[in-house]
């Protein structure tokens, strides 16, 4: 009996060509990207890691890989997001509405005067606006009927304002509010400063 002497090679995966490689034998851990072409390899083989991000879906892709056109707003960033997604903290006061602007976040230089009470806003920063006689009971008094310390100055202005300096506004109301008579509850006062 003749024996044959059969020697067997085995190429490392380095020696090895795609063609040598059968991919439906072979697992990802078995091929290296190096050795298999991305149309070898199907995105549902494919990591993250080996995919790139021309070839990722949104849906695959990181928010770090996303362009804002494929990022949901989830995922935006505070510069990305829309007015909806901006918390009052992100927002700029240029963004932010009145409705969704709080007294603290608003300055009174920006507040108007409907949205100001009158212990939140001074006299100098009030707009001319509509106050009743409850906010700041002024209307139709004039000096004889006012019982007050402060020496206050009423001067008219074109005819329907009046302005009103004083130190102490507060001080000022306090006191007009026991000479005001009662039929003007209802009635309205037109204020405004220089």
């Amino acid at each position: 009996m003749s024996v044959v002497k059969i020697t067997i090679f085995v190429k490392s995966m380095e020696e090895m060509t795609c063609a040598e490689m059968f991919s439906a034998e072979m697992t990802l851990a078995e091929m290296t990207m190096a050795e298999t072409t991305l149309e070898e390899t199907t995105s549902a083989d494919m990591t993250l890691a080996e995919m790139t991000s021309g070839e990722m879906t949104s849906v695959e892709m990181t928010s770090g890989e996303m362009t804002s056109g494929e990022m949901t707003s989830a995922e935006m960033t505070s510069g990305e997001m829309t007015l909806v997604e901006i918390t009052l903290a992100e927002m700029t006061l240029a963004e932010m509405t009145s409705a969704e602007m709080t007294l603290a976040e608003m300055t009174s230089g920006e507040m108007t005067s409907a949205e100001m009470t009158l212990e939140e806003m001074p006299l100098v920063e009030m707009t001319s606006a509509e106050i009743t006689l409850e906010e700041m009971p002024l209307a139709e008094l004039t000096l004889e009927t006012m019982v007050i310390t402060e020496v206050i100055e009423i001067i008219p202005l074109y005819g329907e304002f009046s302005v009103i300096k004083t130190l102490d506004v507060n001080g000022l109301i306090a006191r007009l509010a026991h000479v005001v008579n009662k039929n003007l509850r209802n009635d309205v006062l037109k204020i405004s400063m220089p």
